[in-house]
Formats: C-alpha cells, structure tokens, sequence
C-alpha cells in the first residue's frame, strides 16, 4: 500500500465544499447519508451506486482501484464508511477531500424543544415506525408465502418451520407497532 502522502497526491483536485462553505450542510434537511453522497457526486465527477441505505463508489484520494469505498446509513441515520484501499487509517483524510467533518456524518440534535417541537419530533418517530412496521410485514409476510408452498409441496423442513415461526413474531410486532402498542 503507498505511503498515506503518496495516495493524496494521485487525489482529484476537485474537493468538495466545506461544511462551513455549505453553513454546516448542503440543505437544512439533508441527512448525513444525503450529503454524504452529495460530496461524493461532487469530488468524484459521477454518483456513487446507492442502493438502499449502502453505497459502493470510487474512494475521494484517487486510489487506482475502483469502487473501493462502502458506507451504509445506521438505524440512528449517522453514516458508517470503510475504503478497502485505505483501511481504517484514512478516514480524516477522505472526510477532508469530501470537506466534511466527523460531525457531518451524524444527524444533528432536536432543536426545537418546546412542546410543540416535541410532539412533531415523536410523531415523525412514530410514522418511521409505522413504515419501517410495513416493510417488515412485506418481508415477513414473503417467507409465509414460501413455507406456505412448501407445505402444500408436502416439502417443509424444520427450518422453513423454525422460521415460518420467527416470521410469525416479527409479524406480530410489527402489527404492535402500527396499532401503536
């Protein structure tokens, strides 16, 4: 692996805007996921492949090879990466060609903490619960279908069993979420 100075000096020139430039993000409701993305569009010339809440593209310091940095947006809406080229040592220096911090890669706090501003926040809570609650069900209501095929194949192992059952109480947790119990 080149020396860390080596790799930079190869990095495209075209650095990404600051978060002070952008007064702390792209746009006021961007998500660190967003942005993450947004400055990578811009350094790299071209979009990373996103699917879903994981992305796959070139790493910012211009290593010769392709698609070597994966980040994945967590469950609390921070960002995760890892560049395979750079290992663990790099990270401030990709952050740096992408001009964001380490905070740029976590949501920002509840500002608004009045009572009001309390209520919205736990009822956008509470309907990313109900369409996480729904997602689930299609998935879970999938494997049912499938074992239910098995069954009348007279083809059901043990394991369609043990997780038709596992399927039967994530699909009743979600129903308790979305009847809000």
């Amino acid at each position: 692996m080149p020396a860390p100075d080596a790799r930079q000096a190869n990095a495209p020139t075209n650095r990404g805007v600051s978060s002070a430039e952008l007064g702390g993000r792209l746009h006021a409701n961007s998500s660190p996921f967003d942005l993450f993305v947004q400055q990578l569009t811009q350094v790299n010339g071209r979009p990373p492949y996103v699917r879903g809440q994981q992305l796959r593209a070139d790493c910012p310091l211009g290593h010769s090879s392709r698609m070597t940095l994966w980040a994945i947006e967590g469950e609390s809406g921070s960002v995760g990466f890892y560049c395979h080229a750079c290992g663990d040592s790099d990270k401030q220096a990709i952050l740096s060609a992408l001009g964001l911090k380490f905070s740029d890669l976590y949501p920002q706090r509840l500002s608004d903490s009045t009572p009001e501003g309390r209520r919205g926040f736990r009822q956008r809570m509470r309907e990313a619960a109900i369409a996480t609650a729904w997602n689930a069900l299609a998935s879970e209501v999938a494997i049912v279908r499938i074992v239910a095929g098995d069954v009348l194949r007279l083809e059901v192992s043990r394991e369609d069993l043990e997780r038709c059952a596992l399927a039967e109480a994530r699909i009743n947790d979600a129903v308790r979420v979305i009847n809000g119990r």
